[in-house]
């Protein structure tokens, strides 16, 4: 349970306010990594042992924010299709976001997959944590146990089977592209990749200027991998909030995977986190580790200068 600092498992050197250097290793590569809110560089710098003789010198590797998918995913917009929806609920772990009544505009698939909705009308947010510290918690910040807030514009962005629930529920109609969902979706894109400035520093802060693109790659390119759940919404209460739900664990909380994130300055935090309820049925909940990679070793040759590191793994 972390809301005054990040966990280790987040190796993060930050060098500037847009300029982050993660060191990371992957593919049997070792690779130096440059993220910025452009998007993703890599300069690979050595390889293993197994890998071809050619110097790695001669080697081009283009840069990451270069695949067709990423790319594609940066740049996805509205399609025009839309669904006129009346009290559809969304059920995800914890949570209920009922759609009472407006429209749901689809974002363009990507690799034949729908990645993201947005609502425009009037819904509603109910959430009552699984465990009693984050219910008292919670209590704290807002007075009960569990927390509600209304809604008239939310930013769905998932890799799970919300598009085949609105599918059952709505019929798809086309149309032009909606000009309110689309700045609605444009602003959720800009605050993740230029972050928000706030009088007071919070951890919460980690959830902006996330690759929310390159998280939800993973889920289309790695096959049977999919559950990745945010949604981005303005109560009418509480302000700007964020629930979300990540299989491979939530920024900054992981081996958490569900948060629930206000980002209105001077109640700014990370107001709940825990892992999925299902997974409190089983004592290892407390021992999940959804790394990727185990470094069994690594060495690091870092060099500061003035304000910047440079670093080779």
């Amino acid at each position: 349970m972390l809301r005054a600092f990040a966990k280790a498992d987040y190796f993060n050197l930050r060098i500037t306010k847009m300029v982050k250097k993660v060191l990371l290793i992957t593919a049997g590569l070792l690779a130096v990594c440059s993220l910025t809110a452009d998007g993703l560089m890599f300069d690979f710098a050595a390889s293993a042992a197994s890998a071809s003789p050619t110097p790695i010198a001669e080697e081009k590797n283009p840069r990451a924010n270069s695949d067709p998918i990423y790319t594609q995913l940066r740049a996805v917009r509205l399609s025009g299709d839309f669904a006129s929806v009346e009290n559809i609920a969304l059920k995800r772990d914890t949570a209920t976001i009922t759609l009472k009544q407006g429209e749901l505009h689809l974002l363009a698939p990507v690799e034949g997959r729908i990645t993201g909705a947005v609502f425009i009308g009037q819904g509603e947010f109910q959430m009552t944590p699984t465990l009693p510290m984050e219910q008292r918690h919670l209590s704290i910040l807002t007075g009960a146990q569990s927390i509600e807030d209304q809604f008239s514009k939310m930013v769905l962005r998932f890799t799970d089977s919300t598009y085949e629930e609105i599918k059952k529920q709505s019929d798809i109609k086309k149309g032009a592209p909606n000009s309110t969902a689309q700045n609605a979706l444009d602003d959720i894109r800009k605050m993740l990749r230029r972050g928000k400035t706030f009088s007071h520093p919070n951890v919460a802060t980690g959830f902006f200027q996330y690759n929310l693109d390159a998280r939800i790659l993973i889920d289309l390119t790695w096959p049977g991998q999919q559950g990745l759940f945010h949604a981005y919404f303005d109560g009418k209460r509480y302000g700007s909030t964020l629930y979300a739900i990540d299989p491979l664990g939530a920024p900054f909380i992981t081996p958490e995977e569900v948060a629930l994130v206000n980002f209105t300055d001077g109640s700014l935090g990370i107001w709940t986190a825990s892992h999925l309820k299902d997974h409190y049925r089983n004592e290892s909940a407390h021992d999940e580790d959804h790394r990727l990679i185990d470094l069994e070793h690594y060495k690091i040759e870092a060099t500061a200068k003035g304000k910047r590191l440079d670093a080779i793994a």
